[in-house]
């Protein structure tokens, strides 16, 4: 009997296919033996190449392997423990060998397993590009992986981008090991332009966030923040709304989220299901003080018979609520609407009150939008199937103050609509372009409307 050598496998969710056999023939006979139904005791786990990754993290993560009882069980954990490690950030590498056990038992369905890790460096330089909604920036600087021996990621960053100017952050991120998870906390110093509303904010904070993973999918995230804002209004901006907000502030506020993603990609579903709740209550301190609440749910569906066909379904709401008499929220604060890969036909952040041109932002919001993707004709090849589409949309929405009793009537009553038709690229997984002609087909007077050629870039969609 010798080493089997084992590489790491390649399945979807970290398990192996169900009802998985092996084949072994000779000159005469095959035999499909199921690999499940193939005792296995896992009597010994060694992990070589340790430097400052502790021992107590690793034996952690091991420990699943020893509840093995089939061939098919401890290979599944193999894949699963490796996974963890590298998932958590401890190492660079991780190389796995099963072999049967021959010391210290008399068993013949006793296996060794060895892991060899290397670790990374300790210090290492990151530069970076991150897509918001129709913004770029790039990123710069010093991370130290793994920094204390179990996992933690402290991370000093430099960024610069269209809608954030001079920022610098500084985090640190530890996994849980117990639970899907982790903890993290930083500072943060950051100038952020509004130029849809006239006005730009610097924003010095520190937070602290909490992430737990659950079956099924979901995320909860705790957070907790402190900031001390200064809202300056831009030279050119006649709007004394707008100037009324111009100042120093401090928020301090806590927050709560539930999301569920099912979907078979992020950037251009083809199935599945997203759904996102977001709660923050400011006003524990400070002289900000509102309660939030906003949601998001999308459905995507193929189309039956239809290769690469989808309808797609999506839902945003939200809303804003006064729990402090004596303290205030401001345009910062606000929710926007309207833009690219929103309702589009109208400017970003078009919709809802404006005054001498500028986006005031809303207190209550709705969009909904129903797209038909299809693949492009005439073209063929791995790059059309896997990331370009062209799409028929319909989108429809509003955005309005939530200060009288008649709020639900006129978020009903002054509904925008548009269509349109475009085409739709995926890039790698990290932004997605769209390039669409609109056709803005009910809006008011105030809005800023967009009819033609738009092209739009970001991360969430309509």
């Amino acid at each position: 009997m010798g080493i089997v050598h084992a590489k790491a496998l390649d399945v979807k969710n970290d398990s192996v296919q169900d009802g998985a056999v092996e084949n072994f023939e000779d000159n005469r006979t095959t035999v499909s033996v199921s690999l499940k139904h193939v005792k296995a005791v896992v009597q010994k786990v060694n992990v070589e190449g340790l430097e400052r990754t502790k021992d107590d993290v690793v034996s952690k993560c091991i420990q699943p392997l020893f509840k093995a009882t089939s061939f098919y069980e401890m290979i599944s954990q193999v894949s699963k423990v490796r996974s963890k490690l590298l998932n958590a950030g401890l190492f660079k590498e991780v190389l796995t060998f099963v072999d049967i056990s021959q010391k210290h038992t008399s068993r013949e369905d006793s296996y060794e397993i060895t892991f060899m890790v290397q670790e990374g460096s300790r210090l290492v330089g990151s530069i970076n590009t991150a897509v918001g909604q129709n913004e770029g920036s790039v990123g710069c600087g010093l991370v130290m992986p793994n920094a204390f021996g179990r996992g933690e990621r402290a991370q000093v960053e430099y960024r610069y981008g269209t809608l954030e100017s001079g920022s610098v952050s500084t985090t640190i991120r530890a996994p849980f090991f117990t639970v899907p998870g982790s903890a993290s906390c930083g500072l943060a110093s950051q100038l952020l332009d509004y130029p849809w509303s006239g006005f730009n904010t610097r924003i010095n904070s520190t937070h602290m966030e909490l992430k737990v993973g659950s079956p099924y999918d979901v995320e909860h995230t705790f957070r907790y923040e402190f900031g001390w804002r200064h809202i300056k209004p831009h030279q050119i901006n006649p709007s004394m709304l707008v100037r009324s907000d111009a100042g120093h502030s401090i928020k301090s506020s806590v927050g709560y989220s539930f999301s569920r993603d099912q979907r078979d990609d992020a950037i251009l579903p083809g199935r599945g299901n997203l759904s996102r709740v977001a709660f923050e209550l400011a006003g524990l301190g400070g002289d900000v003080g509102f309660g939030k609440c906003e949601l998001e749910h999308q459905i995507n569906l193929p189309v039956p018979l239809l290769d690469l066909w989808t309808l797609q379904v999506s839902l945003q709401a939200g809303a804003m609520f006064h729990p402090f008499e004596n303290k205030f929220f401001y345009g910062v604060d606000r929710f926007f609407l309207g833009g690219p890969l929103g309702l589009r036909g109208f400017k970003i952040n078009g919709v809802g009150p404006h005054d001498s041109g500028f986006a005031l932002g809303s207190e209550g919001y709705w969009a909904a939008g129903l797209h038909l993707y299809a693949p492009l004709p005439l073209l063929r090849g791995n790059f059309s199937r896997e990331y370009l589409r062209t799409h028929a949309f319909l989108t429809t929405g509003n955005a309005v103050s939530m200060d009288d009793s008649k709020t639900l009537p006129k978020m009903l009553d002054g509904r925008r609509v548009s269509c349109g038709v475009g085409v739709v690229l995926r890039v790698a997984r990290i932004a997605r372009l769209e390039l669409n002609y609109c056709f803005p087909i009910a809006f008011l007077p105030s809005d800023r409307v967009e009819p033609g050629f738009q092209f739009g870039v970001g991360m969430t969609f309509l």
